[in-house]
């Protein structure tokens, strides 16, 4: 047993958020988008009232009693310093939604991508499609089954009764427009391609302009002429009588007067404007360092710098616009400046060029999008900036650098007075204040722990918590690993193993004599199988000798057969009720993949109860769900939601986890992709064992050292986080290598001797 050769997605850098990736190439992350609350407990507000603290799945149904037009948000209150505060922000209520006859599909027929949620009400599911920037569409039918569907889904099958399909036709957004005297020309100066649209009123041509992909500039002549320019306008020529309005950002309207993430109005400039809120969000278009306009009656208009993340719905008068990366589009496929295809995400997309710019917009690390026919979409990073027009089929769409992430704004220059006092945990952090923090996807952001620190503790990010920000750029920034605000190591004397800590390994690389050092080790251990046996063939221990050196052993039922062949000998093995009860019974591995378990939701699901009643007769109380790996053809979070759809009521008190990446922050971007369904988490495989040259320094042994010093104090302060083990296995021993790598990352020698990896595992202290 080993890992699979393919595994996916994580997160950008700094605050962008989550979105799936199907396809990896060299080194760069995906992303996927949080469809639910990360924390164990909600504060739950309504309107402006005091906040009342509840467990968030209280909070969470209670939200969804209520409909879209409640004032209500279900936000984060958690002591840990790994998941940033986030607030969901209260779009205005200008989303409209055609009925159809029949069940939801793509234009081409089939079911498309959706989430589906069981027993909600037609109004319920249709206030989480809302509510749902990335819903397209919803389903609902005569069993109160409600699904959310994603890009793609255009029509419906009236054929199919029983079912109404609702898609979503408008979303309240716009464009900001920057306003050039005379007619719109091209960098060289010609008219370029352009539609003589017919004649419409200015706010019309510009609509026009706004809801079209392709267009990047409207022309206003005489006799309300208006033009819809496509590519390739930059500029205008000084021709009287008409103006050209280039398209400079998009915005996103969220009702209520713009606040930043803790509350407050934040930073920004008042103006006055005649033209209301097109005017005012064409202040902000023109300004880099706005983020956020803020619109009202009248002429009044604040130009909001950075800090600004989401509105107050109760100041119901006001309308915040907050700014959204815009695209510029260049024919062919995307090149460096020295004409190379540069390092880029593959992804799937539905929804054609739309989509995947959206990926990128969502994505502080993408730098552009490349589209063509089908689904085929390139996430860029850092480098891309023109294309080859020769490739024809392809258009790259380079992203306005609106990002404010590398760019932090009100940061006091170190000092005395800036430098934070020493602290028992983060006693070193001064020591490295003034350290360059080189960020992974971008060699020139070079700016110092300290800058990085206090931007997040001010108005920039929000007013972040400092024991917050101090972890999230430890963890991010290796340079800045000092800063790191808890202990991270036991102290001297301390023999204490965390309960958390496990590994993962086939039985028959360890003799018996190796237990006992790793007793020192590890708490648990499992070998993806509901046995040790034959442990004499190699000298290996038997599970009564793992639990007498104080490591629980647990079983797995690791796909349908072996499932069946438990169950046939159930009463032989060491586990049965006689014996000490197990701690927990692991379920399926990997059934995403077809080289592992195999299997899909619906066969799962069907087999469950068998798995519960194998749980019952041994006297096992916890049951962990199927461990799930990223895989780019059978998504491991639709395939979980598909599961419990299917298994409604099915005991499942823990949610395995399967991840490779090679670095800290985007194993926290996994684990946030999980809390979705609300559980604990047991992460029972990980170590750094993906390709490309962003991974390749971490392969060896001291890159692996270098990972675990991120994740195993993550992993430990995590309240979500249950359980988690390492994946044992030297370089040379991986029977499915990732990526064709050769990772070094074993714990311990058959003989009991720990490597310098299992000394450091050994040597953290507990959460």
């Amino acid at each position: 047993r080993a890992p699979p050769e393919t595994v996916r997605p994580t997160m950008s850098p700094e605050t962008s958020a989550p979105r799936p990736v199907l396809e990896r190439r060299a080194g760069r992350r995906g992303n996927r988008r949080l469809t639910a609350a990360l924390a164990a407990f909600a504060v739950f507000h309504v309107g402006r009232s005091a906040p009342v603290v509840q467990p968030l799945s209280a909070c969470r149904d209670g939200l969804a009693a209520m409909g879209a037009e409640e004032d209500r948000v279900c936000s984060l209150s958690r002591e840990s310093a790994l998941v940033q505060m986030k607030h969901r922000r209260s779009r205005a209520a200008a989303v409209g939604y055609e009925e159809l006859q029949g069940p939801c599909r793509t234009a081409a027929g089939g079911i498309g991508s959706f989430a589906a949620v069981v027993g909600i009400d037609p109004p319920t599911c249709e206030a989480r499609c809302t509510a749902d920037t990335a819903c397209v569409a919803w389903e609902h039918d005569l069993r109160d089954h409600c699904e959310l569907h994603r890009a793609g889904t255009t029509t419906s099958e009236p054929s199919v009764g029983g079912f109404r399909c609702w898609i979503k036709r408008s979303v309240s957004g716009a464009w900001g427009f920057k306003r050039l005297p005379g007619a719109c020309r091209t960098a060289t100066g010609g008219p370029g391609d352009f539609t003589d649209a017919t004649p419409k009123a200015p706010a019309a041509c510009e609509e026009a302009c706004s809801v079209s992909a392709d267009c990047v500039a409207y022309e206003l002549g005489a006799s309300s002429r208006c033009e819809l320019h496509r590519a390739g306008t930059v500029t205008s020529a000084p021709i009287g009588g008409f103006d050209c309005f280039l398209k400079a950002a998009s915005f996103d309207k969220f009702a209520g007067a713009c606040r930043t993430g803790s509350g407050g109005p934040g930073t920004f400039v008042t103006v006055s404007v005649s033209g209301g809120a097109s005017e005012c969000r064409n202040r902000c278009a023109a300004d880099a360092s706005c983020v956020a306009a803020e619109s009202s009656t009248g002429t009044r208009c604040e130009l909001h710098s950075a800090g600004t993340v989401t509105s107050d719905p109760g100041l119901s008068a006001y309308d915040c616009w907050i700014k959204a990366p815009s695209f510029k589009k260049l024919p062919g496929a995307c090149r460096t400046a020295t004409g190379g295809g540069g390092d880029y995400v593959l992804v799937s997309v539905s929804g054609g060029a739309d989509e995947c710019r959206e990926r990128c917009a969502s994505d502080s690390s993408c730098r552009a999008a490349e589209s063509s026919l089908g689904s085929r979409c390139e996430l860029h990073s850092s480098g891309t900036m023109t294309s080859d027009p020769s490739v024809s089929g392809y258009d790259c769409w380079i992203k306005a650098d609106t990002a404010m992430a590398d760019k932090p704004v009100d940061v006091t220059p170190p000092t005395a007075e800036t430098t934070p006092p020493p602290t028992e945990s983060a006693q070193d952090c001064p020591a490295v204040w003034n350290t360059p923090a080189v960020d992974l996807f971008d060699a020139n952001s070079r700016h110092t722990c300290g800058e990085r620190i206090t931007y997040l503790t001010g108005s920039g990010g929000g007013f972040m918590p400092e024991k917050e920000a101090l972890a999230k750029i430890s963890l991010e920034h290796p340079e800045c690993e000092a800063c790191w605000p808890w202990p991270k190591y036991k102290a001297a004397g301390d023999a204490s193993v965390s309960p958390k800590r496990g590994i993962a390994l086939e039985n028959k690389r360890v003799k018996v004599e190796a237990l006992p050092g790793m007793s020192k080790m590890v708490a648990w251990s499992y070998n993806w199988g509901f046995s040790t046996s034959p442990s004499d063939q190699y000298g290996s221990p038997s599970i009564s000798q793992w639990e007498a050196a104080g490591i629980k052993w647990l079983p797995m039922v690791w796909n349908d057969h072996g499932l069946t062949m438990i169950e046939d000998t159930v009463t032989t093995f060491e586990w049965n009720p006689s014996s000490k009860p197990r701690r927990a019974l692991l379920g399926f591995n990997e059934p995403n993949f077809h080289d592992q378990a195999n299997m899909s939701p619906e066969l799962a699901a069907s087999l469950w109860p068998r798995v519960e009643s194998l749980a019952a007769r041994k006297g096992i109380n916890t049951i962990v769900s199927p461990a799930l790996n990223f895989n780019n053809a059978n998504d491991p979070i639709v395939w979980l939601r598909s599961f419990f759809a299917k298994c409604a009521g099915c005991k499942v008190d823990a949610i395995a986890i399967h991840s490779y990446t090679c670095y800290g922050r985007f194993l926290k971007d996994h684990l946030d992709l999980y809390r979705v369904f609300g559980k604990k988490l047991w992460v029972t495989e990980f170590a750094c064992a993906e390709g490309g040259s962003l991974n390749a320094p971490r392969l060896g042994m001291q890159g692996q050292m270098a990972y675990m010093r991120e994740a195993i104090p993550m992993l430990e302060r995590d309240p979500d986080v249950e359980m988690y083990s390492w994946f044992s296995y030297f370089a040379g021993e991986w029977a499915y290598p990732i990526d064709g790598t050769n990772p070094d990352a074993g714990l311990v020698h058959a003989d009991g001797t720990l490597s310098d990896l299992g000394r450091l595992y050994a040597s953290f202290a507990q959460g």
